[in-house]
C-alpha cells in the first residue's frame, strides 16, 4: 500500500535522523569540559572536509540545548535538534533543502510521539502521525487536497493499519469508511449523499478484490439489492424490492453483460 511504502521512508528517514543526533550527542562529549564550560557555541567540522556542518548550542551549565547540522555538504543548516535535559525534544527538517522547515518530530521521554510534515506547494502541514509507547504509528491524518482540512485519517492497532476514514465530499464529515485485517482491505462502508445513511458497503477477498457488496438504491434506509463477485467482476445480481427478506429479480452476468434474468412475478417465492 502506498501508506505502507509512505511510512517506510519516514522511519528510514528518522532512524536516519536519530543515529545522526546519538553521533552528535556523543561527540559534544569529547570536548573538554572546559570548552564547554566558556563557549555556548561550539562549530564543527565532523567529516573534516573544511566545511562547518554542525554547530551545537549549550546553556551555562555546559548542556547540549540545540544541534543545527548541515546533512548534505552545502554549507546550510538543514536540521536543528532541540534537547531538554537528557532528551530530544524536536527535530526541525528541511527535507528538501529549499531553506524552509518541512518536517517536525515530537519526542516524550525520548520516543518520538508525533511526526508532522508540511506541504511544498502551500507551506500548511499536510500530513500528522502519531506514535505508541512503542513508537508504532497509532493515527495518520492527511490533507489529501490541500484545502487545509485533513480529509482522510488511518487508524492502527499494534502498528498495523486496521481502519481509515474518508471525507471525499468536503463537507468536512467522513463519508467512507475502510476496514483492514493484516494490513488487507475487507470492508469498504459509503455515505454517498452525506445523509448518515449508507448507500452501499462492499466485501472484499484475500486478493483485494470485491466478493459482494450491498446497495441501497432507493435510499431509504434499507439494502435491497446484492451483487456477487467472482475474481472482482460482477457475476449475479438479486433484488428484493418490497424488502420481504426474499429477492423477487435475479440478473446473471458474464462480461460486464447481463445475460440472463429470472423474477418472482406473483410473489410466491418462484423465480421463472
Amino acid at each position: 500500500m502506498d501508506l505502507s511504502q509512505n511510512q517506510e521512508g519516514i522511519t528510514a528517514a528518522y532512524l536516519k535522523g536519530i543515529m545522526c543526533a546519538v553521533i552528535c550527542a556523543l561527540a559534544m562529549l569529547l570536548w573538554p569540559v572546559s570548552v564547554l564550560a566558556e563557549a555556548k557555541v561550539v562549530e564543527q567540522d565532523s567529516d573534516e572536509d573544511g566545511k562547518i556542518d554542525q554547530i551545537a548550542h549549550f546553556d551555562e551549565g555546559g548542556n547540549l540545548i540545540k544541534l543545527e547540522i548541515d546533512s548534505n555538504a552545502d554549507e546550510v543548516m538543514d536540521r536543528w535538534q532541540h534537547y531538554e535535559g537528557d532528551h530530544i525534544q524536536k527535530i526541525e527538517t528541511d527535507t528538501n533543502h529549499d531553506s524552509k522547515i518541512d518536517t517536525w518530530d515530537y519526542f516524550e521521554a525520548g520516543k518520538r510521539a508525533r511526526h508532522e510534515r508540511a506541504s511544498t506547494q502551500t507551506g500548511r502541514v499536510e500530513q500528522i502521525i502519531f506514535f505508541d509507547a512503542q513508537e508504532r504509528p497509532l493515527k495518520v491524518q492527511k490533507d489529501t487536497t490541500q484545502d487545509g482540512k485533513f480529509d482522510t485519517v488511518y487508524d492502527f492497532k499494534e502498528g498495523r493499519l486496521c481502519l481509515s476514514s474518508k471525507d471525499t465530499d468536503g463537507d468536512g464529515g467522513a463519508n467512507v469508511w475502510q476496514s483492514f485485517q493484516d494490513d488487507r482491505l475487507v470492508e469498504t462502508r459509503t455515505d454517498d449523499d452525506g445523509d448518515g445513511k449508507l448507500e452501499r458497503v462492499t466485501f472484499f477477498d484475500a486478493e483485494g478484490l470485491p466478493k459482494e457488496s450491498r446497495h441501497d438504491l432507493d435510499r431509504d434506509g434499507t439494502m435491497e439489492v446484492v451483487r456477487l463477485y467472482r475474481q472482482g467482476e460482477l457475476s449475479e445480481q438479486k433484488k428484493d424490492a418490497d424488502q420481504d427478506g426474499r429477492f423477487e429479480v435475479v440478473t446473471r452476468f458474464e462480461a460486464g453483460e447481463a445475460v440472463e434474468q429470472k423474477k418472482d412475478g406473483n410473489g410466491d417465492g418462484r423465480l421463472t
